[in-house]
């Protein structure tokens, strides 16, 4: 009896087996149309890039093509090669050095560039050329020759750059009708914002609120007053089980 039961229920029991094999089907394909599809590869030298040892962020620009900073030149990918741009001793508008340690791409589409101990570089697409401005020039609010280990933009338009002992604000405010590199270069103003109390290197810098950036340190954590430059350290609430001290 139990045998014809069995018997008489694979039927039915393969019906049910198969609409729910279509209906997972069916779901599977909604979420592979919903879902993006990734294909990750791996760039390399083989590929063109100038270095394997990357010190930078990677940035995309409105064309889609890809900027990585090497220790050996900075490479713009375009998903097959590799076009390497390096410092070209005696061109003024080759970029100032090959070691590059971040990238930041403006609202203009032109690319900032931090540079290991020579200062800010400008690429502007449009004439395929680097402008420099050393920190030695008289314009900077730095004297010193330092390595640049990030460059944010603020709500404003004006870029804060992260040094190894100082944050540094450019001021774009005079530029702000500007889309060249060399139109922006000639009219920022930079000014010292903070110095000191950051240990070997300001890491990342990002909007805190309306007057005030978030600065993060090997020194720890601080907000600096984007006017005043006022600093003071941030006070996180207490969290039970958590040690979350910013300095």
């Amino acid at each position: 009896m139990i045998d014809r039961i069995v018997l008489r229920s694979l039927p039915l029991f393969r019906l049910i087996s198969a609409v729910f094999l279509v209906s997972c089907a069916c779901s599977l394909q909604a979420q592979d149309r919903l879902l993006p599809a990734y294909r990750f590869a791996r760039i390399t030298t083989q590929n063109g890039l100038p270095s394997n040892e990357i010190r930078s962020n990677v940035v995309r620009d409105r064309r889609g093509f890809y900027w990585i900073g090497t220790l050996n030149g900075l490479a713009r990918y375009d998903g097959r090669t590799c076009k390497v741009y390096r410092n070209i001793p005696g061109d003024p508008h080759s970029i100032p050095v090959n070691i590059v340690l971040w990238l930041h791409l403006d609202r203009r589409g032109l690319l900032w560039i931090g540079t290991y101990n020579t200062g800010l570089s400008i690429f502007d697409p449009a004439t395929d050329r680097f402008v420099n401005i050393p920190p030695e020039s008289t314009k900077c609010g730095w004297t010193s020759p330092s390595a640049i280990f990030c460059l944010h933009e603020d709500r404003s338009g004006n870029i804060w750059i992260g040094s190894e002992k100082e944050v540094i604000l450019a001021d774009l405010s005079q530029a702000a009708n500007e889309t060249s590199a060399e139109g922006v270069a000639r009219l920022v103003r930079f000014r010292m914002m903070a110095s000191g109390g950051f240990g070997t290197s300001v890491n990342c810098i990002d909007d805190w609120d309306e007057q005030s950036v978030l600065i993060a340190s090997n020194g720890g954590l601080c907000i600096v007053d984007r006017t005043t430059g006022a600093r003071k350290n941030l006070v996180l609430p207490a969290t039970p089980g958590l040690n979350l001290d910013t300095t």
